[in-house]
């Protein structure tokens, strides 16, 4: 396994992986790696990259606060609270694999909760199934009796109505256990795989989609299957085969740490949120429009309190120089502050200590400081991290 950092650059040792790297860069490009002279350089994106039987990981990584720490802990840390992979089923023995990558957790957690649901038995449904039968059951279709069937009397051609496991729910199941089959390079979970799909319903190649999963008819029946879906989601829309060789396909699991610094602030803050106080993440307010186009300002976090206040946070997972924020991260929060009313605004950065910085827009009623928040406690996430940041800022609102 190749371990690196994001905005490292790589250069691949193999030909066979820098070329399946550039088949699947392809015409358009992909968002979590440029190509360089003989390899690629990471972006803003962490997360794993499995081609074939080989798999480079990248991870997290800001040097003034990061020492030696184990940054493939965090970040699936990090993931487990934001993407809820905290599953009732997984004890910590089954976390406690041989993590190659975070690639393996996804797929550990997605096989224990597939065996969970298979304990309690696979969901049935009404499907409407049709064709030649021996014995007239359901609806006889008389177009097509007479087209199939005329010198077959014997038969009848039906529609009726079928009460088994083959449903979108369990299909969707069933393609993610076969990929998983075909790409895992663990020894003892692909013999789980394998035992599982012994005793799974045979069940067809269903063409599988984003639109599928937005189609699935929830009810209370199905709810039990919602992390297993959401794991399957996961996997099978960031599979891309090598149709033309067969033997390097890709899988690309890429988080933007952007976006993942921001909604694991999110969640750190609602877990902490004082009385009185909600927390909103990704609010939009339409700030231009025309008849041919219309602008939305869309702040990271807003935070609603007592007497209408609200203060606006926006995140960013870079270091500051001397704690002196970026001319476009302030423009942007004297925007958002202006749209939603709010007097106090925060740019809210990891690092290695709790800081904050006070400072003021001029000729403007809007404090804009900059808030340094400790992001790691003795090698591992800092738990009180949402409490920290609320202790900060409450008592500096006038």
């Amino acid at each position: 396994m190749i371990t690196c950092y994001e905005f490292e650059r790589l250069i691949p040792a193999s030909v066979d992986i820098r070329a399946a790297l550039e088949r699947h860069y392809g015409e358009y490009g992909v968002p979590y790696y440029s190509l360089i002279s003989r390899g690629v350089q990471f972006n803003q994106y962490v997360g794993v990259l499995q081609i074939g039987n080989h798999t480079i990981e990248v991870l997290p990584k800001i040097d003034r606060i990061s020492g030696e720490q184990d940054w493939r802990k965090i970040l699936i840390d990090m993931l487990r609270k934001v993407e809820g992979l905290d599953l009732k089923t997984t004890a910590d023995a089954s976390l406690r694999l041989k993590p190659n990558s975070i690639l393996d957790l996804y797929m550990e957690l997605f096989v224990t909760e597939v065996a969970y649901l298979m304990r309690q038995g696979l969901t049935k449904s009404y499907r409407k199934t049709e064709g030649n039968r021996h014995a007239l059951k359901g609806r006889l279709l008389f177009a097509q009796q007479i087209q199939k069937n005329l010198v077959h009397a014997d038969q009848f051609y039906v529609q009726h109505t079928t009460y088994d496991r083959e449903n979108s729910f369990n299909c969707i199941l069933f393609k993610a256990l076969r990929l998983i089959e075909r790409i895992c390079t663990q020894a003892t979970l692909r013999g789980r795989i394998r035992q599982i799909l012994l005793d799974f319903p045979e069940l067809p190649d269903m063409a599988i989609t984003e639109s599928t999963f937005n189609r699935l008819p929830w009810s209370r029946k199905t709810d039990a299957y919602r992390k297993a879906i959401s794991i399957a989601r996961l996997l099978l829309l960031n599979f891309h085969p090598d149709i033309r060789k067969g033997h390097e396909d890709v899988m690309a699991l890429m988080f933007d740490m952007n976006q993942l610094w921001e909604r694991y602030i999110l969640q750190m803050l609602r877990r902490s949120a004082p009385d009185g106080w909600a927390v909103e993440g990704q609010s939009r307010n339409l700030f231009w429009h025309s008849e041919q186009h219309t602008a939305h300002l869309k702040p990271d976090i807003v935070l609603h309190g007592p007497a209408d206040r609200s203060i606006v946070l926006d995140t960013k997972w870079k270091l500051l120089n001397g704690n002196r924020p970026n001319d476009h991260d302030l423009r942007q929060l004297f925007a958002y502050q202006h749209q939603w009313k709010a007097r106090e605004g925060y740019l809210v950065y990891p690092d290695s200590a709790l800081s904050l910085v006070p400072g003021k827009f001029r000729e403007s009623h809007h404090a804009c400081n900059v808030l340094g928040v400790t992001v790691l406690q003795d090698g591992r996430l800092n738990p009180d991290l949402g409490s920290a940041i609320w202790d900060t800022i409450l008592p500096s609102m006038p």
